[in-house]
């Protein structure tokens, strides 16, 4: 499950249990960082 939002500005995957700050950017597009962890974990 992906959560995004709340007080905290974060994107959280309680899949694997990790959590991005910079929720604005994350909505604008940037989702590398996130990818990249997804990738790793592949």
């Amino acid at each position: 499950m992906l959560k995004l939002g709340g007080p905290q500005d974060r994107v959280t995957d309680h899949r694997i249990n990790k959590s991005w700050g910079n929720l604005d950017a994350v909505i604008d597009g940037n989702l590398g960082p996130i990818l990249q962890k997804l990738q790793e974990l592949s």
